[in-house]
């Protein structure tokens, strides 16, 4: 074979190895580009909500607006708050859930996050799977058991004995089907042996609202809540439904004391993103989170809302503690035999 077609030969094979080393570049790129923009997406990227479960006006709206503004400084976006209330914050929690993952939509989390898995049989999403805990808002402290003024009754044993007694139930109000309010009177009828009326309501506020009117004989509610109406003799609080008595009610008994054994709840705020939200954004979100509930001017008013000091979980601690809430929850509906399906 002469130079000129071993040359020609040589060059060809050349140009094809060149040709397939181009191709394969090719290919390389084009899956390392969009991976490469993907991992370089900046965070925060615009507008950041936070969805509320409830109506205007509760607690977990009054930790939400309070977290938004020290977020917005802390992120340098602007952070709103979108109040979802209805089906027990299920509507709400689908919303997020069904939300791209990033971090720029988060969800305010109640005790109704965990309780709706326990006493749903079918929910359009998974709040084990499809959630990231962020962080822990407002600590988790009891409900107070409060009655109107018309319910001649001083304790929880008078209630108890004077329900026993009555040819019609007594009705108790609640947030909501399936919220805490609503399974504080669920487990005081399982564990007290009284059958009682449950009137359920669009938020806390309507309820409440009730209540102070002797539409309703008592509720279950956060103290926040009704503090001044009990300070002016509008409702007399008859009991708390945490393991020990909260230090700024000393003189209110739990509900165990009271004589109902085996009566724990309490409530809880706390702030989730989506699973897939990337990790840097989680550890970013979690910091902002903390150091907005540290300034002196939200502190007090998150403390206020709980049972104390808002505790400075990191993710993994709130992850733990929604791990241990769900299976209480789960005891706590199997007691009281809640099972419903999702309007």
């Amino acid at each position: 074979m002469n130079l000129f077609v071993k040359s020609a030969l040589a060059g060809f094979r050349n140009f094809q190895q060149a040709h397939t080393y181009l191709k394969v570049l090719g290919l390389l790129l084009s899956l390392a580009i969009p991976w490469c923009a993907a991992q370089a997406a900046p965070f925060p990227d615009g507008v950041v909500r936070i969805v509320v479960p409830t109506t205007v006006g509760g607690p977990a709206d009054l930790a939400a607006r309070l977290l938004a503004g020290k977020l917005a400084e802390s992120l340098g976006t602007q952070v709103i708050v979108e109040n979802k209330a209805g089906a027990n914050g299920t509507i709400a929690t689908d919303f997020v859930a069904k939300a791209p993952a990033g971090g720029q939509t988060l969800l305010i989390g109640t005790g109704a996050f965990t309780i709706n898995s326990a006493i749903y049989r079918k929910l359009p999403y998974s709040a084990a799977q499809d959630f990231v805990p962020l962080a822990m808002l407002v600590s988790p402290g009891p409900l107070v058991l409060v009655a109107h003024p018309s319910l001649p009754v001083k304790t929880v044993a008078e209630l108890v004995a004077r329900a026993k007694t009555q040819s019609k139930p007594f009705a108790y109000g609640s947030a909501g089907i399936g919220n805490t309010t609503h399974l504080g009177g669920e487990m005081f009828g399982q564990l007290a042996g009284v059958k009682f009326d449950h009137i359920p309501y669009k938020g806390m506020s309507a309820g409440l609202n009730d209540l102070l009117s002797g539409q309703v004989s008592f509720m279950f509610l956060p103290w926040s809540s009704v503090e001044r109406f009990v300070k002016d003799a509008k409702l007399n609080a008859l009991a708390q439904t945490g393991v020990k008595r909260m230090a700024s009610l000393p003189d209110l008994p739990t509900m165990a004391e009271a004589g109902i054994k085996g009566y724990e709840l309490t409530g809880w705020i706390g702030v989730f993103a989506r699973t897939g939200t990337p990790p840097e954004v989680i550890k970013t979100l979690n910091a902002a989170v903390v150091k907005a509930m540290v300034e002196p001017d939200v502190y007090a008013k998150l403390a206020a809302l709980g049972s104390g000091e808002p505790p400075r979980m990191t993710p993994e601690q709130m992850a733990a503690f929604v791990r241990n809430d769900f299976k209480l929850m789960e005891q706590v509906a199997k007691a009281a035999n809640l099972s419903l399906e999702v309007d």
